[in-house]
């Protein structure tokens, strides 16, 4: 099936839902550049809605929010060109993998002949950092872990502990000098190049808890910050994704003399009541 064919599967008379609407430009940001990563935050998002009983369809295809698509303040310049396939053809990705999640049947999840073929039909091409041979491998690997016998059941919690967790870890530590592509966070606005987005954001989720106005990513972020909670507590050698946490925070603090910090994320008992509550 093409990407607009698993688009109208999941069609419905509404127009598409504002949390998924958020989830296709912030699961970019929250992803920090990462395509892998961005799989698993949509996935943790969509078990997210369904447990708590929200719709979680797409209708039609917003040609102009693709044409008015703009990367985050202080991005990096990427040519206009890229920038609207790659909006384009996550729009397709987040239908396919949304009907995926919302029929309960694995077989609708995308492969690499489906990555492939989509990349070409939003204009992407091989000279394009997004869809090289090398990240839609990537890309197809991480959509492949939810294709195992059982993964369609997966609970958000889940998703946040075996995949999201280890994997944003890895950004992150890529962009305190232990990266292959990059060693800091590339920046047009000359903006700390070692800034941690999963403090960042864990803060701003903690805020709009607060406020009463979480989203569907403010939710995600706060499962997040019970995970990290937990494998802050672990002892040398017991965890290895609590070791390369606690590498993680060695190295921030090491790029930030003077600005050292406890944790890289907000813990979850300061959400309020639902920093303590069972997920």
């Amino acid at each position: 099936m093409t990407g607009d064919d698993i688009a109208a599967r999941s069609r419905s008379p509404r127009r598409p839902g504002r949390e998924l609407q958020r989830l296709w430009y912030w699961s970019f940001k929250h992803a920090q550049g990462d395509q892998p990563v961005q799989v698993h935050v949509i996935e943790c998002c969509l078990r997210l809605l369904r447990e708590r009983g929200e719709s979680a369809e797409l209708s039609g295809y917003p040609s102009d929010s693709i044409a008015r698509f703009r990367l985050p303040a202080g991005h990096i310049a990427v040519p206009s060109q890229q920038v609207r396939a790659q909006a384009a053809f996550w729009w397709r990705l987040l239908a396919a993998l949304t009907a995926a999640v919302t029929h309960g049947d694995t077989a609708e999840l995308p492969d690499r002949e489906w990555l492939e073929r989509c990349a070409v039909e939003v204009g992407g091409t091989k000279a394009m950092s997004s869809f090289t041979d090398e990240e839609l491998a990537a890309l197809a690997a991480a959509i492949e872990q939810y294709r195992v016998e059982g993964s369609g059941e997966l609970a958000a919690v889940q998703v946040v502990d075996r995949y999201l967790v280890p994997n944003i870890i890895r950004v992150e530590l890529g962009f305190q000098g232990h990266g292959t592509r990059w060693t800091f966070r590339p920046r047009s606005d000359g903006g700390d190049g070692h800034a941690s987005r999963l403090l960042e954001y864990s803060v701003a989720a903690r805020r709009h808890h607060h406020g009463g106005v979480p989203t569907i990513l403010d939710r995600m972020v706060l499962l997040i910050c019970r995970r990290l909670d937990q494998l802050a507590t672990q002892p040398v050698g017991a965890d290895s994704v609590a070791d390369r946490y606690r590498d993680l925070l060695e190295a921030y603090n090491n790029n930030h003399r003077g600005a050292a910090v406890a944790l890289l994320h907000a813990p979850a008992a300061g959400f309020g009541p639902a920093g303590t509550a069972t997920a």
